[in-house]
């Protein structure tokens, strides 16, 4: 029956009150509302037996304080509370009281309960039972430090200070109303004179004489001379700063709050929209036809506007209006753009493309270009290859594909030209960073900007950066188009199918091949990390000029990739300059290879070596059996520099292998700043409170539910 229970608890309430929490975030309260009150329901409909195991596994009494024949889930309560806080953000202060009323009779010793009954009254306009509730939290806190409960010192704070803000209050109301009736019975009594115009004086700071500066208490005290009351002369920034200061705050400022200054007052927005140059940068994002129409209007009638956006990021609310919205934008905008941001759902970015293509003056200037779109290979008609050519100046390039259309028959008959790099010299001297992300791998054939791959002639001296994820690179006959990087830096490469680690490091056997590299990722699809080499055994020969080449490599993730044992050791063993290291599910290190546990037979044994190692990742064993936490924990001791530890995504670990190697870290001296067990099925919650309560690591990341690990963009793979 236990064993029903816990599989009953799957942490629903938990993910679902944490959607809650970041569209509370993202000022969607409505939103969270709604969720929270479904979790609050589902919260409920759990058998009492359930209830009662978790909140005894939590730490808390079986059954409520207020009514021992009812329990609740201890996430109830912070439902409840963040469900007040949006009844309180949506308006609706009526409900807010009750649920708070009902919050302090299912928690009576809560503060927090208290102080949303509290504001919950301030905000419905009820003063005198704020005032009340406040006075009773005053005397909580005091019960329960008599108790010796612990008590927040913020809590204590806002109960004093709202109650004395609250009484001040009160008592200027008393005193306004008193002045109010005496007024009115005086007035009855004095005759009613005929009222006089006095044309005030505006007061310069010229016209203040020194005995203008003189206090009440040096003035006659007989009261013949008269107190002289003065206005002071306020001074408007915008008025009496030279242009040139103003341009400098206000481009400080995002165009939205620029806009908003401009309603301060006429003179506030005839100045601002006609002092140049002040706006420079655009965010229209969630857009619409109708705002853009008035943002073309701002855009054309005021001189604010400079005539070079540094940074454009657009896109359209409704996935039906994506095409229409962005023909008007870049057909209205007679301004140049260092850097533009596009993001669209169902929008062809070949069609994207296009627009832009022949838009001379939006593109002369264009140095950073970043795009999420819709791709559909059986509309090619090589616009990338247009723009390519048109831009003289791109120095940074980002396409991010997320759905792509399944090939059809003529999806091909473009491809000769698709393949042939642009006439233009001066792309391949401007790029510096590279980034070809695509979520899904099922199409073939060419892919968006493959013709920076297949040309023969043009090297790109300067890029720096290389990022592409699942392309088909089965074109490509071999991995040398990688030579026509020569300085890169930073190099990731995943799920790219006709793309082996293998094939990859055969194009490294040269000399002077990524000679300067320092950031190496390599992960392979599924497709290739099934393949086996550990038949191959390449020489001395070929070895030595692919270490010679990664050299200067700092960061090596060969995570899921197959690669041939004798070359495997010979990078782990020889590359010097190692600070992260990532060799998750990688079977040629399965210690079904190593059987025995002893130190000198580990697999880990390259570790010794890597003096400057200081992130290990080794996520996902799928290969490794239970001699492998062992092996690592005999070898992990002797890495001095180590502070962060990834060992996500083990299901087979148990609580008590993973404490052996924590323990053997801490008994040599060392102490981990991070320690990530996300997706550990079997590491209980007293394993992890055991570790944190003795100080063997400083931070834990630990989600016992977490299905999968995946960042589209940089880390697009996932586990499992």
């Amino acid at each position: 029956m236990g064993e029903e229970i816990d599989a009953l608890d799957d942490g629903l309430l938990t993910r679902t009150y944490e959607l809650g929490l970041k569209w509370m975030q993202c000022r969607e309260y409505s939103k969270a509302l709604g969720l929270f009150s479904k979790a609050m329901k589902v919260s409920r409909s759990y058998p009492m037996e359930m209830v009662e195991n978790i909140r005894i596994r939590a730490g808390m009494p079986k059954r409520c304080a207020y009514d021992e024949s009812k329990a609740y889930h201890p996430l109830y309560v912070k439902l409840l509370d963040s469900r007040i806080s949006c009844l309180m953000k949506v308006g609706d202060y009526a409900r807010a009281v009750k649920e708070s009323q009902y919050f302090c009779k299912i928690e009576p010793s809560s503060t927090r309960a208290l102080l949303r009954l509290g504001k919950s009254y301030e905000l419905a306009d009820k003063g005198d039972r704020a005032r009340q509730v406040y006075k009773s939290g005053r005397k909580l806190v005091k019960e329960l430090k008599e108790r010796g409960v612990l008590v927040s010192p913020v809590h204590e704070k806002l109960f004093s200070d709202r109650y004395e803000e609250l009484l001040k209050r009160n008592a200027m109301q008393l005193v306004n109303s008193n002045d109010a009736e005496s007024g009115a019975r005086n007035s009855e009594q004095i005759p009613s004179k005929k009222r006089v115009l006095i044309e005030q004086k505006l007061v310069n700071n010229e016209d203040i004489e020194e005995n203008d500066l003189v206090s009440d208490t040096d003035q006659d005290h007989d009261g013949s001379t008269m107190n002289k009351k003065m206005k002071r002369a306020t001074i408007d920034p915008i008025q009496t700063f030279p242009t040139e200061l103003v341009i400098s705050i206000m481009r400080r400022l995002d165009t939205k709050d620029i806009t908003s200054c401009m309603l301060v007052s006429k003179f506030w927005y005839r100045k601002l929209s006609t002092t140049p140059m002040i706006i420079d940068y655009l965010s229209v994002p969630k857009t619409n036809y109708s705002k853009i129409n008035s943002l073309l209007r701002f855009v054309k009638t005021k001189r604010c506007v400079s005539s070079v956006i540094q940074y454009l990021n657009f896109s359209v609310m409704a996935t039906n209006e994506e095409a229409k919205c962005s023909q008007l934008l870049f057909n209205g905008l007679d301004q140049e753009v260092k850097k533009l941001v596009l993001q669209f759902t169902n929008l062809n970015i070949l069609k994207v493309l296009q627009l832009i293509s022949d838009k001379e003056k939006l593109i002369a200037n264009l140095q950073e270009f970043s795009v999420f779109g819709h791709y559909d290979p059986n509309h090619w008609a090589d616009e990338d290859v247009v723009f390519l050519e048109r831009i003289d100046n791109l120095k940074k390039i980002e396409v991010l594909i997320g759905t792509a259309m399944v090939p059809g028959r003529n999806s091909s008959i473009h491809r000769r030209r698709q393949l042939q790099f642009p006439n233009n010299d001066n792309i391949s001297r401007s790029l510096q960073s590279i980034k070809l992300i695509f979520k899904d791998n099922g199409w073939t054939g060419p892919t968006p900007f493959a013709c920076i791959f297949s040309s023969d002639t043009l090297r790109f001296a300067n890029v720096s950066k290389l990022i592409v994820t699942n392309r088909d690179f089965r074109f490509n006959q071999t991995a040398d188009w990688i030579k026509k990087f020569p300085n890169l830096t930073d190099l990731w490469l995943e799920r790219n199918t006709g793309l082996s680690l293998m094939g990859f490091l055969q194009s490294l056997q040269e000399p002077n091949v990524l000679k300067r590299l320092k950031y190496f990722t390599f992960r392979e699809s599924s497709t290739e990390s099934n393949r086996s080499f550990n038949g191959q055994m390449w020489t001395d020969e070929q070895i030595e000029p692919i270490l010679a080449n990664l050299g200067a490599v700092q960061t090596l993730d060969i995570m899921n990739s197959a690669i041939a044992r004798s070359v495997l050791y010979r990078l782990l063993n020889e590359l010097p300059s190692i600070r992260k290291l990532n060799i998750g599910n990688v079977f040629e290190m399965s210690d079904e290879l190593y059987p025995r546990t002893d130190i000198e037979s580990t697999a880990f044994l390259f570790l010794r070596h890597m003096t400057h190692l200081r992130d290990l990742s080794v996520p996902n064993m799928s290969s490794h059996q239970v001699r492998a936490f062992r092996q690592l924990a005999l070898v992990i001791s002797e890495i001095g520099s180590l502070s962060r530890l990834d060992l996500s995504f083990n299901p087979s670990m148990q609580g008590y292998q993973l404490y052996d190697i924590i323990r053997e870290l801490f008994d040599n001296g060392i102490t981990l700043k991070t320690l990530v067990i996300d997706g550990c099925s079997h590491i209980s919650a007293t394993t992890v409170k055991d570790i944190e309560r003795n100080g063997y690591v400083e931070n834990i990341e630990c989600a016992f539910n977490k299905q999968q690990w995946e960042k589209f963009g940089v880390n697009s793979f996932w586990y499992r």
